[in-house]
């Protein structure tokens, strides 16, 4: 025969206990799985950029984009970039000051990327 006042289940204030504890635990995961996919894609993104300026930097050097301030697209390659490349020249130095800003389509403005360099330009004496 069992002792009496001793019941060998949970009570319901320990079941709802451990059911707050969970939720909590879930919420906290499920906040930090959705903190991490933004992350990523931000990543991402910002990795494309910096591949799409490498790109347009190599078509300067090899010059088969001209040195002097303007805007395009960056083609099939890199699809949705927009660039603008403003170029400064310096005084009495073969060197110009280059300004470049990628931004992706569909972004706001100040989420551009802007990267900038010196180049040199070859006296065309």
């Amino acid at each position: 025969m069992g002792r009496r006042g001793h019941s060998h289940g949970f009570t319901v204030l320990e079941v709802a206990l451990a059911l707050a504890i969970l939720a909590v635990a879930l919420t906290a995961l499920s906040t930090l799985q959705a903190r991490n996919l933004t992350l990523t894609s931000e990543e991402s993104l910002l990795t494309e950029g910096v591949l799409a300026a490498k790109d347009l930097m190599a078509r300067i050097q090899a010059r088969s984009l001209p040195l002097e301030t303007s805007e395009g697209d960056m083609g099939e390659e890199y699809a949705g970039w927009r660039w603008a490349m403003v170029v400064q020249e310096a005084q009495d130095l073969p060197l110009a000051r280059v300004e470049l800003r990628l931004l992706k389509e569909g972004q706001p403005p100040e989420r551009a990327l802007s990267f900038w360099f010196l180049a040199y330009r070859k006296e065309t004496r």
